[in-house]
């Protein structure tokens, strides 16, 4: 299946509005009349290989409803929604084109269209919505899009309804990393980890304070105050085994199983050694085949086994502490290795728990963290659809500002890594729609694959624009883009600079120049670049 067309009423700022995504045609509709019209594009060579259905481009200022549109498009296909909108769908199966909409009058089109269904007898498609963006701008699309959006994630509703099953960003990208996709993409995974915590362990908060945790929890700051000489290393494992411990110990909110033979182990021998009270604890886990409370994919007892070893792990993994700082904090990295994702994986888990804990990737450029966030959150987006049913279907891909982060350098490569890589993540036809506000992925698509919105309801209305009035794109140059895409209104540097233009020009236009006139001419040669401005002012203080 391919999404070709849709048209809707009004959805938020858009109204009256139709939006083509053939790169073969170009689809307009009349709600008046009721008459669609379809008109060839010109013919573009085969530039994204077999298996992208099609790719657009998305361009306009800020306003003009670019996550509008992805929403819209979210919505449409998302069959198990009902939209209050008149909307019409034009969507493409094998070489057959088909319709689904509620507008109560009779169509009438210029093409074969072989039926028209309802939005639920759609054969559908996989959707992935992805978006760097937070703005707490919370959609809730429901189970049937992948919204692996910044927002999403940190949408409230979002945390509550997969408390217990949720994975955090660096364990997924752990995963993916593992993929035999990412494999086949040619990218490299960081080389380093970095690690923030709180130095200090409370002994008590309002849970615990009256709790039968408490014994445990003086064990444990009692054991802090002996070891408060010791090395960095020896005290950051330390403080990781304590800190995980007391949340462990203050969440076990059920059975109180937990706490329960924690206490007996130090009823049994009062004075143990805390290496050797984890290891009995976890003995005691085993027996049971305990899951972490607050993450049921993870075992307990693999969680004490890391807690166990941590402090010659982090050795072997050239532990180094960042001691340039002072703080409440203990920052420092060490290496990642993917064969050993098992620890690393339950080492996350474990880092989370904690009191402001964090874990990150370092080592590489926030350009490289974007790319490797874009296509890790796509691949999981595609992977939540792995199992819902044996038909492979069509993946839509929705990107929202997908360059957001990346330096120029990394745009340049950023459809061509699309083309490369999407295929591959979805195992399947990828149909892709992303939004931008970047010259140099335009660049990179031709003038068929790309739409411009604007605030004007007029010119919005219809961006089913016919080939002859279509902006030049592929291979263009990348000024004349931003001047048509962002409403330049022909400026070709910043305000104050052109500002100052305009003083300048002023004073190449006296027909006789002052003594301070002929220094301020002097002193814009020095910050001027732009040659034939800086030939103009040397000739013009030579003749005077």
């Amino acid at each position: 299946m391919q999404l070709c067309f849709i048209w809707v009423k009004k959805f938020k700022n858009l109204e009256n509005f139709g939006i083509s995504f053939s790169d073969e045609f170009d689809f307009q509709f009349d709600i008046a009349g009721g008459n669609l019209h379809r008109i060839n594009k010109n013919p573009m060579p085969h530039l994204f290989g077999d298996n992208i259905a099609s790719i657009t481009g998305v361009l306009g200022i800020n306003g003009a409803g670019k996550t509008n549109l992805l929403e819209l498009i979210c919505r449409i296909v998302n069959s198990s929604e009902t939209l209050r909108i008149e909307y019409l769908v034009i969507y493409r199966v094998g070489g057959n084109y088909y319709q689904s909409t509620n507008i109560k009058h009779p169509i009438s089109a210029d093409f074969y269209i072989s039926g028209s269904v309802s939005r639920d007898e759609m054969e559908g498609m996989d959707t992935v919505f992805f978006s760097n963006v937070f703005d707490k701008n919370f959609i809730d699309f429901g189970d049937a899009i992948a919204d692996v959006s910044v927002n999403n994630k940190n949408n409230p509703r979002t945390l509550a309804r997969n408390r217990e099953t949720r994975q955090s960003d660096f364990v997924n990208d752990i995963e993916f990393f593992q993929s035999s996709e990412f494999e086949s993409l040619g990218l490299s995974a960081p080389p380093r980890i970095e690690i923030r915590i709180e130095k200090f362990i409370n002994r008590h908060n309002q849970v615990s304070r009256q709790d039968a945790v408490v014994p445990v929890l003086n064990y444990l700051a009692e054991i802090r105050k002996k070891n408060r000489d010791r090395g960095k290393l020896y005290l950051v494992r330390q403080t990781i085994q304590m800190g995980f411990l007391k949340t462990l110990l203050e969440r076990d909110t059920s059975e109180k199983r937990l706490v329960s033979d924690m206490v007996h182990i130090l009823e049994e021998r009062p004075n143990i050694a805390f290496e050797e009270l984890i290891a009995e604890f976890r003995e005691r886990c085993s027996r049971h085949n305990n899951t972490i409370p607050w993450s049921s994919n993870l075992l307990l007892h693999d969680a004490l086994t890391i807690l166990l070893g941590l402090e010659s792990f982090l050795k072997e993994k050239h532990f180094d502490i960042d001691e340039t700082l002072t703080g409440p904090k203990y920052i420092f990295t060490i290496d990642f290795d993917p064969v050993e994702s098992f620890c690393y994986r339950h080492l996350a888990c474990v880092i989370q728990t904690l009191r402001f804990g964090s874990i990150s990737w370092t080592g590489v450029s926030s350009g490289q963290k974007a790319y490797l966030n874009l296509f890790s959150s796509i691949w999981n987006g595609v992977d939540s659809y792995r199992f819902r049913s044996e038909k492979k279907r069509t993946t839509l891909i929705c990107i929202d500002e997908g360059d957001l982060y990346l330096h120029p350098e990394w745009q340049l490569e950023f459809v061509e890594r699309l083309i490369k890589c999407l295929p591959k993540l979805s195992e399947g036809t990828v149909q892709v729609v992303f939004t931008t506000h970047s010259p140099i992925l335009i660049s990179d698509l031709p003038h068929q694959c790309v739409v411009v919105l604007n605030k004007d309801p007029e010119v919005s209305a219809d961006l089913s624009n016919r080939d002859a009035q279509r902006h030049k794109t592929f291979a263009a140059n990348l000024y004349d883009i931003y001047q048509y895409s962002f409403g330049l209104n022909h400026k070709r540097s910043g305000n104050l600079s052109s500002s100052y233009l305009r003083e300048v020009f002023k004073l190449l236009d006296k027909k006789t120049l002052s003594q301070q006139d002929t220094e301020s001419l002097s002193l814009a040669l020095s910050v001027i670049d732009d040659d034939v401005v800086k030939f103009h002012i040397h000739k013009r203080i030579v003749s005077e």
